[in-house]
């Protein structure tokens, strides 16, 4: 199985910060299917399973990217459909859910934050979150440390997104 199918089923959190990654894996690569290819037999562990594989979905993702008017910045479609499924139960959940509810109210003031710092480059509270955990998550990877308050947000936004990742996984078993 591909890691982003994997992700997909068991953590769908960390299936749209894979293909945030993917994303920037591909347009740091210029869309060059040679350079994708070496990052994929680089970075990608054998145990993650067939790299042919593997490489098979980047090219699908820098595909879509392409069709889609990507290949700069923005969000492929599918990436969208994901965050707005996620958007959505968020919503339903603050109604009816209290311990998310709970996680949401500590999270609140740190989304309202960087709702305001990120200018409109998102649209919900639940894309403040991945994208942000996404970019702490690439500041660490650089050997960068994020400062403290960020660091705060992230933690807040990761516990979010968990509980979030928990029920959508239990409402999608089939």
């Amino acid at each position: 199985m591909v890691p982003a199918e994997h992700k997909k089923k068991e953590n769908i959190s960390e299936y749209v910060l894979y293909l945030l990654h993917a994303q920037d894996v591909i347009r740091e690569a210029g869309f060059d299917s040679g350079k994708i290819k070496q990052y994929v037999e680089e970075h990608v562990p054998k145990e993650d399973g067939d790299k042919d594989a593997i490489l098979s979905w980047y090219q699908n993702i820098a595909s879509q990217m392409k069709e889609e008017g990507k290949e700069k910045e923005g969000f492929i479609q599918l990436l969208k459909e994901h965050m707005d499924s996620l958007a959505d139960l968020n919503k339903e959940l603050l109604r009816s859910d209290q311990e998310y509810r709970r996680n949401f109210d500590q999270a609140k003031l740190h989304i309202n934050r960087r709702l305001n710092e990120m200018n409109g480059e998102v649209r919900n509270p639940v894309e403040v979150c991945v994208v942000s955990v996404y970019e702490v998550n690439k500041m660490r990877h650089q050997g960068q440390q994020p400062e403290e308050e960020l660091a705060s947000a992230v933690f807040a936004f990761q516990n979010l997104l968990s509980y979030l990742s928990y029920r959508y996984r239990q409402r999608n078993k089939s």
